[in-house]
């Protein structure tokens, strides 16, 4: 058994249970095989060499990022081991690092979003109203959203929970507009190409209309021209629910909106439906637009 078997049984089984983290599985495994070679025989990752790799790689990894390689690798060994073909040995702990606490303050977030392409810049602005994945705003398709009703939704599967979602946005007046005209330049696009356009947000250069995705060394690139160096992405997430709290919208709703799941408290927000989330909307567009306001009438 060498560990390009232990690879493709670890993902066998991620495709079989329709696993989500398949493709994060798979980038594991390349660092994995960078590391010992694809041809390095299983039975030579003991206990002490797995120990040395985790070591050199927390040397320029995070520690999260280790954790899921020596986990991608473990799955990989129980399947071989149910199989009868290999003895499981003893993987290291690694701590997990603490819980990241960053987010955007209003001005930061401006300052980030006006140096961006136009096409980047509604879906950033987005993620930040919304507190979602950046991965459902991407793959966010136009029969999702319900101008007449008002409301953007995710059906259920599409999710990292699978749990579908419901976000009434004609009650937060800025996104509302950021759709409405998010639409009308598809339209535009729509006509100039002759074609129609499924995804909410696209990016358009060299001619074409290409789905809306970006290289990570342009976010930290305009970070750091911003003044905010090491900002991420996902910190927008936290922004919104640091918002939805502020606001005083309940935490089960807040949770409905954003996506949000625990054991814990999925009681409690599964029973929300969508007058409670209309409301919990309506709170933040208070809350937002009398900072606006506020903003305006300072000296």
């Amino acid at each position: 058994m060498r560990l390009e078997d232990l690879r493709d049984a670890a993902l066998a089984e991620y495709r079989v249970a329709g696993k989500k983290c398949l493709s994060r599985a798979e980038i594991a495994f390349r660092a994995i095989a960078n590391y010992f070679g694809e041809d390095a025989p299983a039975d030579a990752l003991t206990y002490d060499v797995l120990m040395e790799y985790a070591a050199k790689r927390m040397e320029t990894c995070a520690s999260g990022t280790v954790r899921l390689e020596l986990a991608y690798l473990r799955k990989g060994f129980v399947a071989l081991q149910k199989a009868g073909k290999i003895k499981l040995p003893a993987f290291p702990s690694v701590k997990a690092s603490d819980p990241r606490q960053g987010f955007f303050e209003d001005a930061q977030e401006a300052a980030i979003i006006a140096l961006l392409p136009p096409d980047i810049a509604v879906c950033i602005r987005f993620l930040s109203l919304t507190g979602w994945r950046v991965s459902e705003a991407r793959r966010l398709a136009w029969v999702c959203v319900d101008f007449v009703a008002g409301t953007v939704r995710l059906e259920p599967g599409t999710t990292k929970n699978k749990d579908g979602r419901t976000f009434p946005f004609s009650a937060l007046p800025p996104l509302e507009a950021l759709l409405v005209e998010q639409r009308a330049r598809t339209d535009a696009l729509e006509r100039q190409y002759a074609q129609v356009i499924p995804l909410v947000f696209w990016r358009h250069f060299g001619g074409r209309v290409r789905p809306c995705d970006w290289h990570a060394r342009l976010w930290r690139r305009r970070c750091a021209e911003a003044g905010y160096p090491g900002k991420l992405v996902h910190d927008l997430r936290r922004t919104a629910v640091r918002r939805l709290e502020r606001a005083g919208v309940s935490r089960s709703v807040a949770m409905k909106l954003t996506g949000h799941r625990t054991e814990a408290v999925y009681k409690r927000y599964a029973i929300v439906n969508e007058a409670d989330l209309g409301e919990g909307v309506a709170k933040l567009a208070e809350f937002i637009l009398g900072s606006v306001d506020k903003g305006k009438g300072q000296v």
